[in-house]
């Protein structure tokens, strides 16, 4: 008998019934999509199971067999990958010619690259079809070898039908053997340069079927029976219901603002005509988007539900940005889903990101480590609650981990919060991805800001709130003063905020600044000068168990106003209300999104927010410090829509239109990405990284053993490493996934600014292949401080 397995009591699975489980799980993911590509579903049925059924039939050689009993056996020989492809390559070809021409030329020459690349890459990451194209003839001779020692008599039964697909190994022996030298010197190579991949669909048809592989290869051996499970049913009023029991913070206005916007927003869904898929949510900060928007998809969800007669239940997917605001968005989730999370745990509500615990709870039952990250990784919830990296890695990313998800976004109600985030070089790129996605996918977009950019044209994507900019004018709530005429000095702007805090006692003041090194230099100045008030610091360099600590306590209010010296990182969606604001000069969006932290709740008549471009002081050029971090077009638009004049609120939303219009008229739009993977280079992928978060990809994760927790967290990861077993390794690693997370800084690896220059190299210790920060660098209340090893008030 063969076998695909061998687990660690000892007993094996056959191939044969882990091949009709893959194949099961497949098509029963399919079975509850609605697709909409060029081909019918039965045909993606059938080139699924194609896939299924041959993704380990290099399984059934004696290399592979020998070595489930004994793993020192592991060779180039028991690889079964390529093998594999093989097998899916002369399969498909077979099937396309049995087909009597209900396809069209370009899917012909696609669908056996595709089948090839998907079997041949289930263990590995993502890369360029034309290395992977090359690849047998280079193993021709080991894959000569392997074919040898198939057994013919074993694998005789290993026949499967499907649809119009039927698989014989036998018959793949004998094909493989007998021409295996023309199909890797040829046939490979003939298909590859026929194939054109001239539409988007068909890279989306390819991440959607290796996703689904991805899935059901493990789910059975993970899950068991548990694989299969109804959709649970949530009440589409939860949020009502929840919106009751609350006392929300703000003037009686701003909550009546907040009702009208709510009770429009979710009145929209009886009427939506559902042919059409993109919308957006555009309302000032502070009007409840989060609980409305939750609302609305719930509704559409129930909508969508009934309108297709129980086929389609979509699963909604909340996205948001950065870490520091998905804490907050999840203790809302956690409120209003609490009774029926009780009952049925994370299959209703899962959150998916880097500070998230690897816990699942299914139903009343906590499950173990290894089921517990399969069910999150593969987005197994009704609601899931993600970061945006995330949800677009699922498409731009070659690693197998993300791709996984992917599946899960197509028949969704997907929500992008603080959708301004997004870089600008992104927006075609975006904008192709979430309109293949919304065609092909039948899954429905929210995009969701106070500053919507201009990724879709008027004609594509339809707003939710009938006129948002009446909202704007109902209210007015803050002022923005533009200084920026002229740049001042550090000094300058120091003396500015010191004077202000003077003479306003009673004011909670945040000060905004564009590098960590100046947000330090001020902080010193404040608290020394300052020594009664309560004044607390937050960037980046801090570790985010602490920055999350540290936003919890800028919200508790105190009869002496707090002073607030921060970096960008407090700009989008944190739920926090200051009187004043001081804003280093930056873009347009930017500036909004801190505008929208001044007088939030409505609590006082007027908030202030001064703008200064404010100079480097050590810089020998004098140069701004806006100018190390945003481009020169994205601040010179915003200079030419701000000017020098006071802006009141009712003024931001056309401020706002004039802005993105300016940029989208200059911006050039990157095509990159999306050429590379209609190239079938999914190695390029990465690149959408870097494009996302910038220079992020010049960073290093630095590890900070601050406390007792962390000194815990770190004994912990000592005693996993030191584990000889891998699987043992592998759980006790992933337990301490979130402590590792929670004490970890992104450092840059060189800093290059005047002022910051150094090599972290020289403030690190490796420990075990971990990267630990040298205590003497990481002060309690700054962080990372590479220049002065204390800070002294």
């Amino acid at each position: 008998m063969l076998y695909s397995h061998k687990f660690d009591d000892g007993t094996k699975l056959e191939l044969k019934k882990h091949l009709q489980d893959v194949a099961s799980v497949s098509l029963g993911i399919i079975h509850q999509k609605k697709l909409n590509f060029s081909l019918s579903q039965k045909v993606i049925e059938d080139i699924s199971f194609i896939i299924s059924i041959c993704h380990d039939f290099g399984k059934t050689t004696e290399y592979f067999q020998d070595r489930l009993d004994n793993d020192k056996l592991r060779s180039s020989h028991t690889n079964h990958a390529m093998l594999s492809a093989m097998a899916g390559f002369i399969v498909s070809i077979d099937y396309i010619k049995n087909r009597k021409g209900d396809l069209n030329n370009e899917w012909k020459s696609f669908i056996p690259l595709m089948v090839f690349y998907i079997i041949a890459h289930h263990h590995i990451s993502l890369g360029d079809l034309s290395e992977s194209i090359g690849k047998p003839e280079n193993e021709k001779q080991i894959l000569k070898e392997q074919l040898n020692k198939i057994n013919s008599s074993e694998i005789q039964n290993y026949i499967f039908t499907w649809n119009n697909a039927r698989i014989s190994f036998t018959e793949i022996k004998e094909k493989l053997t007998k021409n295996i030298q023309s199909i890797v010197e040829d046939e490979l190579h003939h298909q590859f340069y026929d194939c054109q991949t001239s539409d988007l669909q068909q890279i989306f048809l390819l991440y959607f079927l290796f996703s689904v592989l991805m899935e059901a290869d493990k789910s059975k051996l993970v899950l068991g029976e548990m694989s299969t499970r109804d959709p649970i049913k949530i009440d589409v009023n939860l949020v009502d219901t929840y919106k009751l029991s609350q006392v929300f913070e703000g003037s009686e206005r701003i909550k009546e603002l907040r009702e009208k916007a709510y009770k429009e927003i979710v009145g929209k869904v009886a009427t939506l005509d559902l042919r059409h898929k993109i919308y957006s949510i555009t309302l000032p900060t502070g009007l409840g988007k989060t609980l409305a928007s939750l609302s609305f998809a719930l509704k559409l969800r129930e909508r969508i539900k009934n309108e297709t007669c129980g086929l389609i239940i979509p699963k909604i997917i909340y996205s948001l940005p950065f870490l520091s605001i998905i804490d907050q968005t999840e203790m809302v989730f956690n409120n209003v889903f609490k009774e029926v999370t009780r009952k049925y745990g994370n299959r209703v509500l899962l959150k998916d990101h880097s500070l998230s615990d690897v816990i699942y709870k299914a139903d009343t039952e906590e499950l173990d480590t290894n089921k517990s990250e399969f069910l999150i990784a593969s987005w197994d919830a009704e609601i899931i609650l993600t970061t945006v990296d995330r949800l677009f890695y699922a498409f731009f990313s070659p690693a197998r981990e993300y791709i996984m998800k992917f599946h899960n976004l197509f028949n969704s109600i997907i929500i992008l919060d603080e959708v301004q985030s997004i870089n600008d070089e992104l927006w075609l790129t975006v904008k192709n991805f979430f309109s293949y996605l919304s065609k092909i996918g039948n899954s429905y977009i929210i995009l969701m800001t106070a500053t919507q950019p201009v990724i879709f044209e008027q004609t594509d994507i339809k707003e939710i709130v009938s006129n948002p900019e009446l909202y704007y004018k109902d209210l007015d709530r803050v002022t923005l003063y533009p200084n920026i005429e002229n740049s001042i000095s550090f000094k300058e702007f120091t003396d500015i905020v010191i004077n202000y805090i003077k003479n306003n006692y009673k004011d909670d003041i945040m000060v905004v600044l564009n590098t960590i090194d100046s947000s330090i230099q001020l902080y010193r100045d404040i608290k020394a000068r300052f020594k009664n008030r309560k004044v607390i610091y937050l960037s980046s360099n801090i570790i985010p168990k602490e920055r999350l600590k540290r936003i919890k306590e800028m919200k508790v209010t105190s009869k002496s106003g707090k002073i607030v010296i921060t970096t960008q990182c407090i700009e989008a969606g944190v739920d926090i209300d200051v009187d004043v604001v001081f804003r280093d000069f930056a873009p347009l969006d930017s500036i909004n999104q801190v505008a929208g932290r001044c007088n939030r709740h409505f609590l006082k008549d007027k908030g202030k927010v001064f703008i200064y471009k404010v100079i480097d002081d050590n810089s020998s050029a004098k140069r701004t410090f806006y100018s190390y971090i945003y481009g020169k077009v994205h601040t010179k638009k915003t200079e030419e829509v701000i000017n020098n004049c006071e802006l009141a609120e009712d003024r931001i939303f056309s401020i706002n239109k004039d802005y993105f219009n300016k940029l989208k008229k200059w911006h050039f739009e990157t095509r990159t990405i999306i050429d590379n993977m209609l190239k079938c280079d999914f190695s390029k992928t990465r690149e959408f990284h870097r494009f996302l978060r910038g220079d992020d990809f010049l960073k290093e994760s630095v590890f900070v053993e601050l406390d007792k927790e962390s000194k815990k967290v770190f004994r912990h990861f000592v005693d996993a490493v030191q584990t000889q077993d891998w699987k043992e390794k592998r759980n006790k690693l992933l337990k301490i996934r979130k402590g590792l997370a929670e004490n970890t800084i992104s450092l840059f690896k060189i800093g290059k600014r005047e002022g910051e220059k150094y090599s972290l190299r020289d403030f690190i210790d490796e420990k075990l292949g971990l990267n630990c920060l040298n205590k003497e660098y990481y002060d309690k209340k700054v962080g990372f401080l590479p220049k002065d090893r204390t800070i002294l008030f």
